[in-house]
Order: structure tokens, then C-alpha cells, then sequence
């Protein structure tokens, strides 16, 4: 396969693993909110979250481990890789094995300090952990799929890990089993996952050995060395991920949880396939770099930005005017007239943030990322302190505005600023060429369906929304077909449409 051909098909396999996101929290969310009422489910949510708080622990690991696979990968270096990936895998067992005893001594304390007395959210926190635990192992294996850039097992063992999950979480919540079944059912599936991550790597990679005789300083040394860049940015990641809820949880209640994360939720699995562009991107850019390649990077940045904000601003737009109706029909009323009012304030974070996406996957997959990494930490605690003060006085909506506002001021700004440094190109102009004719189309697309949605398509049924939907994805697919795509891509793909129709005919 070729190497742009690879890519392609990395990037349509991300895709469909970010469809498969949304549909299974569009079907599974709502029923789990309905079925476990409100409260139950924000018990659910904030358990997940605060889970992912130890993933702290990884220090950069799965990051690096991708970065470094696609390098020796390149040079074709196997015993350095072997090494690699042993020395990651023995880090992991230790502190994994840390991990689950740190959790399983202090989940009682947890639920205490959040006054949650639910007897499943204690064990939640214990059966969810054991999964982070093993995880911490076996998503070695995956990163290194990933810096094979063989995102299409990934992706394929991702779609049936979904479909499984989903079912094992429904059918708990249907026979009656809560939260307890719930967790258990999760347990499950993502054991079965992980397993199957090992051995598709041990198929692709048949040179694999993993054995702690392999595992040396060496190799831990320079995994550190690419680790400690990222550093800052897992911790601000996970300090937001789990800090943010337990302090909406203390300060309004555990309701409000519900409110915050489901809205935010609905955006991580819209944005999800621009995140799954950048998870591709990162080992293209080692593996690019690692031959000398750097006018393409540089490239790759201008024309990859303005594509991942143009995928999102269909999403944005849509939600900006149909937000209040979609949650009206998809969740409940009451959770509309709650939540809505947090949508378009996370709306511009994201939609600035996307427009730098790539420039952030080639400062990661290249080791530039440190500075960047060391900002968002700082954001991190800003936003935490932030939540801290402004949650009492102006509630939830305020809190959201300021968490939004800082992701501009850092992904945005300062992210721009950075990558231009580092790569030597004038900031204005890749800023311009970025976000100028995305955010045009944005704007005059939220004009014309506020007129059509008051004149026309109200959003009060399904049938609505969904017409509105596919109607403004196609238009905004048209005109950025014609005003975002770079000539020699739409020339390229012009002439790659008539070559297939061609040849349909010529074979008949």
C-alpha cells in the first residue's frame, strides 16, 4: 500500500470509528439517562471521569511509544523497537499493579469527599480502574499498531469493541442490573479488547519480542526524553477530565454533571473524527521527519488545518441553531432547557481549537511539543481555579464561557504562535489561511439556517432535524469543495471521479 494511499485509508477508518461514536452515544446515552434517571447516570458519568484521573500515571508512554514505533519503524530498526516496547510494557505491569491498589484503598474516601452514599459508585470506581490498570499494558500494543500507521485494525477492532460495550451496557440497564452491571459488562468488553490489540500487533509485527531481558535504561531514557514533552498536557487533560466534574458535582450537585458532560460528550464524538486526523497525523509527521522532510510538514499544516476546521463547522453551524432542538427530542425537555444554554460557548472553544489541530499533531508526532504541552497545563489550572470561583456566583453557564475562553486564547492563539516559531513561517498569514474561509462560510451558513429554521424547518421532529442536517452538510460540502480545497486536491479529485466513472462504463 502506498504511503499516501495508507493515509487515506487511516483517515476514512477514523472517520467511520467517529461515526461509530456518535450513533452509539445518541442510542445509548439517552436510554442510559432515562433508564437510570438523571442522577444515577451523572453517578455513572463522574465515576468514568474521575477514573481517568489516574490515568496520570502513563507519564507520556502511549504517546511516546507511538511516536518512536513509526521512527525505528522508518529506519527499519527492530531490536531497538523490540526494546522499545518491552521497556514500555514492564513500566506499565509495575505501576499498573500500583495503580489498582492506590484506587481500591481509597475509593470509600472518594465517595465520602463527593457525598455520594450510592453503594455502585464505589464499586464502579474499583471495576473501572482494574480496566485503566490493564489498559495501561495492552495499549502499548495498540500504540504501537498506531506507529505502524495500521490505524485500519485499530479501527476495525475499535468498531466491534463499541458494538459490544453497547450491548453489554444496555442489556444491564435493561434486566435491571444499575450501575453494578454496568460496570461489569464495561470490564468485560474492554479485557476482550485489549487482548485482541496483542494479537493483531503479534500478525502485522511477527519480528515482536516482549520480555523484560529486553527491557533497558536506554530505551527508557529516550522514551522519557519524548514522554516528558507531553507530559503537561496528559496532566492538564486529565486534571480538566475529572477535576471539572467533581467540582460541578460539590458546588450544584451531582444533576448538573449530567448536564455538563453529556453536552460536551455530544462535541468530543462530532469532533471525534478531526481527533482520530490528528492521532494519524502524529506518526506521519516522525515518520516524515525521521527522513528529512520537513517543507512537507510545513505543508501538510497549512492545507490540514483549514480541512479539519472545514469537517467541523458542518457540525458547529448545525448545532449552533438546532442544539436546543436535538436535545429536545433526543434526551428530555428539561435536559434541554438546561444544558442548552452551555452549547454555544463550548461551540467557539472547539471551533477555534480544530483550526489548529494538526498544527499540535506535527509538533507532537516531530518531539516539538513541549512548549505547547507546558500552556495547556497552565489553561488546565486556570480553567480548575476558574470553575472554583465562578461556579457559586454565576453557575455552570459562566463556568463553560471562561473554560472557552482560555481554549482560544491557548489552542488558538498561543498554538499558532508556537508552531510558526518552530517551523519558521510569518504567523499572520498561516493563521489567515487557516481559519479565513471556514469561518466566512460559518457565519453565513448560521444566517441562512436561523432563517430557515424560523420560516420553514422549526426542528420540532426527527424529520426535521435530520433534513436541516444532511441539507447544510451538502451546501457547506459544495462550497468548500470550491472555495476551502487546495486547487491541486480538487483537481485531483476531479480527475479521479472521472477516471472510476470511465472506466464503470468502458467495462460494460
Amino acid at each position: 500500500m502506498s504511503t499516501r494511499r495508507q493515509y487515506i485509508v487511516n483517515i476514512i477508518w477514523g472517520w467511520i470509528s467517529a461515526v461509530a461514536l456518535i450513533v452509539n452515544g445518541m442510542l445509548v446515552a439517552p436510554y442510559l439517562i432515562r433508564k437510570l434517571g438523571t442522577e444515577q447516570y451523572g453517578i455513572w458519568a463522574l465515576g468514568l471521569s474521575l477514573v481517568e484521573y489516574f490515568w496520570v500515571i502513563d507519564l507520556g508512554l502511549r504517546p511516546a511509544t507511538v511516536k518512536l514505533t513509526a521512527e525505528y519503524r522508518a529506519l527499519e530498526n527492530w531490536g531497538t523497537l523490540n526494546s522499545v516496547i518491552s521497556t514500555a510494557v514492564v513500566y506499565s505491569a509495575v505501576v499498573g499493579s500500583l495503580l489498582m491498589a492506590l484506587i481500591s484503598l481509597n475509593a470509600g474516601f472518594i465517595s465520602r469527599f463527593l457525598h455520594i452514599t450510592n453503594p455502585s459508585f464505589a464499586l464502579l470506581i474499583h471495576v473501572v480502574s482494574i480496566s485503566w490498570a490493564f489498559g495501561l499494558v495492552f495499549n502499548i500494543f495498540e500504540a504501537a499498531l498506531e506507529g505502524f500507521q495500521r490505524f485500519d485494525v485499530t479501527g476495525r477492532i475499535f468498531l466491534s469493541f463499541v458494538l459490544l460495550r453497547s450491548i453489554a451496557l444496555l442489556t444491564a440497564a435493561a434486566l435491571g442490573y444499575g450501575i453494578r452491571g454496568m460496570s461489569i459488562g464495561l470490564l468485560s468488553t474492554q479485557l476482550l479488547m485489549y487482548t485482541v490489540f496483542l494479537l493483531a500487533l503479534r500478525h502485522i509485527y511477527p519480528r515482536l519480542r516482549v520480555s523484560p531481558r529486553l527491557a533497558t535504561a536506554k530505551a527508557g531514557i529516550e522514551i522519557w526524553r519524548y514522554a516528558r514533552q507531553i507530559l503537561s498536557a496528559m496532566l492538564s487533560a486529565r486534571l480538566i477530565n475529572s477535576a471539572i466534574p467533581a467540582l460541578i458535582s460539590r458546588f450544584l450537585g451531582v444533576r448538573s454533571v449530567t448536564y455538563y458532560t453529556v453536552t460536551q460528550k455530544t462535541l468530543d464524538y462530532a469532533g471525534d473524527g478531526i481527533g482520530r486526523i490528528g492521532m494519524i497525523t502524529a506518526p506521519r509527521a516522525a515518520d516524515w521527519m525521521a527522513r528529512d522532510q520537513r517543507p512537507q510538514l510545513i505543508r501538510l499544516a497549512e492545507y490540514g488545518n483549514k480541512y479539519c476546521l472545514m469537517l467541523w463547522i458542518p457540525v458547529a453551524t448545525w448545532l449552533w441553531v438546532y442544539g436546543d432542538a436535538l436535545f429536545r427530542l433526543w434526551i428530555t425537555p428539561e435536559f434541554a432547557d438546561k444544558a442548552s444554554g452551555l452549547l454555544p460557548f463550548m461551540l467557539l472553544g472547539y471551533t477555534f481549537w480544530l483550526g489548529q489541530f494538526v498544527s499540535a499533531s506535527i509538533l507532537m508526532g516531530v518531539g516539538w511539543y513541549s512548549e505547547y504541552s507546558i500552556s495547556l497545563m497552565v489553561e488546565a489550572l486556570l480553567t480548575t481555579g476558574g470553575f472554583v470561583v465562578i461556579l457559586p456566583r454565576f453557575g455552570l453557564t459562566g463556568a463553560v464561557a471562561w473554560s472557552s475562553l482560555l481554549m482560544f486564547s491557548n489552542r488558538c492563539v498561543n498554538l499558532s504562535r508556537i508552531f510558526a516559531g518552530k517551523f519558521k513561517v510569518e504567523l499572520l498569514p498561516f493563521v489567515w489561511r487557516s481559519y479565513r474561509m471556514p469561518l466566512a462560510l460559518a457565519v453565513a451558513d448560521v444566517v441562512g439556517m436561523r432563517a430557515v429554521r424560523m420560516s420553514w424547518l422549526h426542528g420540532g421532529s426527527w424529520r426535521e432535524l435530520i433534513l436541516s442536517g444532511v441539507a447544510n452538510t451538502l451546501i457547506l460540502g459544495l462550497a468548500a469543495f470550491w472555495l476551502v480545497i487546495e486547487p491541486e486536491h480538487r483537481a485531483g479529485a476531479i480527475h479521479a471521479a472521472k477516471w472510476r466513472v470511465t472506466r464503470l462504463f468502458s467495462s460494460r
